[in-house]
């Protein structure tokens, strides 16, 4: 149970300390979703909305922290749904923090030009963020995954494992076929054409005409990374399924380092994104403040973000903008193409959750 302990408290800890930094990476004239003037963070009543924030933060961590390991002794069962629980509390908990030091900010507003954006919007682009060809390298690993299993296919016995309890226990077993006994493949192409699909996206999203050199890296960044994660899925998920495939051909228990795997991806993954999240800062605006030139407002009307979370402007044709809550992109929620996103979003989650259930039974 160790492992799941460290990873339940060490995952806590790493939101709680990213959300403690957050103010740091804000643009200067976005203070918790709210545009204020570029100094007013330095301000006594900045500095203090920000010691307020960092403080509930800190404290919300270390509560769950605590509770997470006051319930190690329990039955394992128990314990698995507690943490679960506990890490949603927390999760919900600092959105909510947050639109509390958004109201806070409020009284730091400067007066915003209107509802619609003050800059026009560029054409859209016609060259991928994301070079066609690096899409050769995820590929080629799915297809390694699925050469490498289709080795073992013939060795693997009639009824195989398809899934292990807690305690490292075969709870699951299902009928060898093509379903079951590549069922990680299928979650590799699944995912591979989420994220791709998400970074396509954003490739083709238009932005305005005074985006400066650090918002135009800022973006690829993103993208970057996202080919990373998806880089870094793929080669989680063939690891796990030649691992677990191995040793149903060889009747043998995984070693506990196929469970711990998991924690290990998420630990770089948020190695990589805390180094973008320092290095550029919030719209890129570090990169040209290192370059001596004046970071960009993002021209977004206040009033369109609800709790400075989520943006609602049917007025701006922008689908994706950057988020003032964090790092990265957000869906504008007033455009008609949003809703479309969120439902095939939506097909491709019920997708994912049915489908491997119905291949693990065939």
């Amino acid at each position: 149970m160790q492992p799941y302990l460290y990873f339940s408290t060490g995952l806590i800890a790493v939101l709680t300390g990213l959300e403690w930094f957050v103010p740091a990476i804000f643009r200067p004239t976005n203070l918790f979703g709210v545009t204020v003037a570029p100094d007013a963070a330095r301000q006594p009543e900045g500095r203090a909305i920000i010691r307020r924030w960092r403080a509930s933060i800190a404290a919300l961590g270390l509560a769950g922290i605590a509770l997470t390991v006051a319930l190690a002794p329990l039955e394992p069962v128990v314990v698995l749904l507690a943490r679960t629980g506990i890490l949603l509390v927390v999760a919900l908990g600092q959105v909510a923090l947050y639109i509390g030091s958004h109201h806070q900010a409020q009284a730091l507003a400067i007066p915003e030009a209107g509802a619609v954006r003050t800059a026009s919007l560029a054409a859209r682009p016609h060259v991928p963020l994301i070079p066609w060809w690096w899409e050769a390298l995820p590929l080629a690993l799915i297809g390694g995954t699925a050469f490498v299993l289709a080795q073992q296919y013939a060795a693997a016995p009639a009824i195989i494992p398809v899934h292990w309890n807690i305690n490292n226990m075969v709870d699951r077993t299902a009928a060898k076929s093509v379903g079951s006994f590549f069922l990680m493949v299928w979650m590799q192409v699944g995912l591979y054409a989420l994220l791709t699909f998400i970074t396509a996206t954003l490739s083709r999203t238009r932005i305005g005409n005074n985006a400066t050199t650090g918002s135009q890296q800022y973006r690829l960044a993103i993208a970057r990374y996202l080919f990373f994660v998806k880089g870094m899925i793929i080669v989680l998920l063939g690891t796990m399924g030649l691992v677990i495939a191995n040793n149903s051909v060889t009747n043998t228990t995984p070693s506990t380092a196929l469970f711990i795997a998991p924690l290990g991806f998420v630990v770089v993954v948020l190695a990589v994104g805390t180094f973008i999240f320092f290095r550029y800062g919030q719209g890129g605006w570090r990169v040209d403040a290192r370059a001596g030139t004046l970071p960009a407002a993002d021209n977004m009307p206040d009033s369109a973000w609800k709790g400075g979370v989520l943006y609602y402007n049917p007025n701006d044709p922008a689908l994706f903008v950057e988020r003032r809550s964090g790092m990265g992109f957000t869906l504008n929620f007033g455009h008609r193409g949003s809703w479309l996103f969120m439902g095939g979003l939506l097909v491709f989650i019920v997708a994912a959750t049915v489908v491997p259930i119905v291949l693990a039974g065939r």
